[in-house]
């Protein structure tokens, strides 16, 4: 069976970057690309959704990533299971930590909506989380029997952490909201702990919190500006490496 010929980049065992030339195109790309879109297919990026099947976009001519198809390991034919027709829009698709669920998410530079699939029924139609709304963005991901939305919804527009159960994705309850003068930017979920990054007076800041009782917490606080955190991770350990160019007396 032909395959695609290109150069791939595999990110925590589940993600992948596929960018093709136009006769790598041509040769390898599924025959639906062909039919559908024979000029326009670019680059695709994808995820391993489940054991047997690959979630990825296709990008239309003007290199914007709008549909998202589904197909087995090793099939032939993919099948189309979204489109996003704004032309303002960009699609991608990821796996939750947890790899439950995927996620399409589709993004401008001021908004987001994300549509979830549960890894075990693909074949299931989308379920649409929240409607796109002006000025709000909204990232999903799972863990812990429920999800997780950083999201900036709401009249202050800064980010905070939401959750929301399996049955109700689109109900969010607040789980944590900064205070103090802290700005988050950004989550990570892990086994037994959720980890948030952020920054008080411009000093880079990590909050870890035990996801059966957020009252714990413990500060990482960078006492430098010029500091930087770099970290790495798997499901169940995080290591964060704290950088700094000032010179010790």
């Amino acid at each position: 069976a032909t395959t695609l010929q290109s150069s791939i980049s595999v990110v925590a065992k589940r993600h992948w970057v596929f960018q093709t030339s136009a006769a790598e195109r041509d040769a390898g790309c599924p025959q639906h690309c062909q039919n559908r879109e024979s000029t326009t297919a670019r680059s695709i990026g994808g995820v391993l959704a489940s054991q047997s099947t690959v979630l990825y976009t296709t990008a239309n001519s003007a290199g914007r990533p709008h549909l998202v198809w589904s197909q087995e390991v090793g099939g032939r034919e993919g099948t189309l299971i979204f489109e996003e027709k704004d032309e303002s829009c960009t699609v991608d698709v990821a796996v939750t930590r947890d790899g439950k669920y995927a996620t399409i998410n589709s993004n401008t530079r001021t908004s987001s909506e994300v549509h979830l699939l549960q890894t075990d029924r693909l074949t299931d139609a989308p379920l649409l989380v929240r409607a796109r709304e002006p000025l709000v963005e909204y990232y999903v991901d799972h863990a812990h029997g429920h999800f997780y939305v950083f999201t900036n919804v709401g009249s202050d527009r800064e980010y905070k952490v939401m959750l929301a159960r399996d049955f109700s994705p689109q109900q969010w309850l607040e789980f944590y909201k900064p205070k103090d003068g802290f700005v988050l930017q950004d989550i990570e979920l892990y086994e037994r702990f959720v980890v948030l990054y952020g920054a008080k007076d411009l000093v880079p800041v990590v909050m870890v919190m035990d996801a059966s009782d957020v009252s714990k917490e413990l500060l990482v606080l960078c006492e430098e500006d010029a500091c930087h955190i770099e970290k790495s991770h798997t499901t169940v350990s995080h290591a964060l490496h704290l950088i700094s160019s000032a010179v010790p007396n």
